[in-house]
């Protein structure tokens, strides 16, 4: 059995043959699988479907900083028109990150049988090469799942690929531990997050719908109840030359934490990525620590302040009663509440999110300082100094770029003057180099369509401000300690 599968390798020799024209300006797109139904049960019902949908597209629209693009395949034009209808209730500079398109879900001729299992269509996914042709690159997520961490960077896994690998998954912690069947080492993979190289997949001998299919007949009597997990897994531990193990933050779910610990050592350090709401842990009160982060998303408002949804479920989190019989090991790990909201909060304090939620005002005590304005008009006042050995531009140093874009902007203005620099290119050059690397991407695209020419400090610096402005609070705040420099203290009478 083992040897007729091994037979639908890719070689080396294939794989370049079949290498996807997959450009790294132009990301793959999300595809989605929500089908209709009238089975009204907890895991299958298409209401449920379609608030899980809904708390994905908040979150993928709320971080990412791309156009990103959602391929919805399905059985029905009214399930696709409701998905698609979803983001024309937010604010525009939301909905207007998301783009859809259809796609029909298409199963081998003699095989509607396998549309049956678990809920409707969810087996299409053994499919996907074949039923979207014209994609050289796709990235599945089920719908029971929020993004943590901008889109894009699951997406840009996919250049991590070598020449052979075709298929990206997370590792699972507890489904195949003592099966019978073929499975990734060491562990098996968790199917919820798929990253796609289409046309690898495709060049397969059979393809990939001709493999799974195989891995399906072969073992048809050692499955379970998660058939289309099983065939994965089988297809993959007898094809493990085009595995990608993706880190497990990517797809955090109950089976990472399901013996009482933390299997997934890199959610614990940087925080989960992406959270899976597997077995419906989003809805069923047994999971009440998944169920609160998903009810914080699904109460949050498009375009309010994010840290207060932060503070949202860090507050439902906390108000979790004592475990109950029966309720998940989950549930226990003391290290589970820092690990839902870590990336969150990172996000928080190394970007500055108002160049992405744009409404957001910092709390009043967290307001950015002012530059005195005697350490202004003294910088300003002083004769520019003569570039020597130890003030020449060239041994400069700018502070790291943040959030405070502004202020920032200021402190360099006086740096500048200080070293006696006026060459407006050479200053540009020394805020580009001040910009840290989890910075950078936020202003990738902008560069890109200045070209080749030298950047411009004057246009440089414009973009920063409008990408970044200052709250009016904040603005209001500057302009009152002003005046306690200027005025004084002192009460007029």
């Amino acid at each position: 059995m083992a040897q007729s599968m091994h037979e639908c390798r890719l070689d080396s020799d294939n794989a370049e043959r079949f290498s996807p024209n997959i450009s790294k300006d132009d990301l793959p797109p999300f595809v989605i699988i929500v089908c209709s139904d009238t089975d009204k049960s907890l895991t299958s019902a298409f209401s449920r479907q379609k608030k899980q949908v809904t708390v994905l597209l908040k979150s993928a629209a709320t971080f990412t900083k791309r156009t990103l693009r959602f391929i919805v395949v399905t059985n029905s034009d009214e399930v696709y028109d409701q998905i698609k209808s979803i983001p024309r209730a937010w604010p525009s500079k939301y909905s207007s990150r998301l783009r859809f398109k259809p796609g029909n879900v298409w199963y081998p001729s003699g095989r509607e049988e396998m549309k049956g299992y678990l809920r409707p269509c969810s087996s299409a996914r053994l499919f996907l090469p074949e039923t979207l042709k014209d994609l050289d690159a796709a990235v599945l997520v089920d719908t029971d799942t929020i993004f943590l961490k901008p889109p894009e960077e699951l997406l840009r896994e996919i250049y991590k690929f070598n020449e052979l690998q075709a298929a990206g998954l997370s590792p699972t912690f507890n489904d195949y531990e003592g099966r019978s069947i073929p499975f990734p080492k060491p562990r098996g993979v968790n199917t919820g997050v798929m990253i796609m190289n289409m046309t690898r997949l495709r060049a397969l001998p059979d393809g990939w719908s001709g493999v799974t299919l195989k891995a399906f007949d072969i073992y048809r009597k050692d499955l379970s109840k998660i058939v289309t997990n099983d065939i994965i897994n089988i297809a993959l531990g007898q094809n493990p030359e085009i595995f990608y193990e993706l880190d497990c933050a990517w797809n955090y779910n109950t089976g990472c934490c399901h013996n009482g610990t933390n299997g997934c050592v890199q959610a614990e350090k940087t925080g989960v990525y992406l959270l899976h709401g597997t077995n419906a842990s989003f809805i069923h009160k047994r999971n009440e620590k998944f169920r609160a982060v998903f009810k914080a998303w699904e109460m949050y408002k498009m375009g309010s302040s994010l840290p207060k949804l932060l503070q949202d479920i860090k507050r439902r989190i906390r108000r979790i009663p004592t475990p109950k019989p029966f309720e998940h090991v989950c549930r226990d790990l003391r290290v589970f509440n820092t690990m839902f909201t870590k990336s969150l909060k990172t996000m928080l304090q190394n970007y500055n999110l108002t160049a992405i939620l744009h409404n957001w005002e910092p709390p009043k005590d967290s307001l950015p300082p002012v530059i005195p304005l005697s350490a202004v008009l003294y910088c300003l006042m002083m004769p520019p100094t003569k570039p020597d050995s130890s003030t020449h531009p060239t041994s400069m140093k700018l502070p790291p770029f943040g959030s405070k874009v502004f202020t920032w902007f200021q402190c360099a203005k006086i740096q500048f003057h200080i070293k006696g620099m006026t060459v407006l290119s050479s200053k540009a050059k020394y805020v580009l180099a001040a910009i840290q690397e989890d910075t950078f991407p936020e202003i990738s695209d902008w560069l890109y369509k200045q070209g080749k020419i030298p950047i411009a400090y004057d246009a440089l610096k414009t973009y920063f401000l409008e990408q970044y402005p200052p709250s009016p609070a904040a603005l209001i705040a500057k302009l009152f300690q002003l005046s306690q420099q200027i005025w004084g203290t002192k009460r007029l009478h």
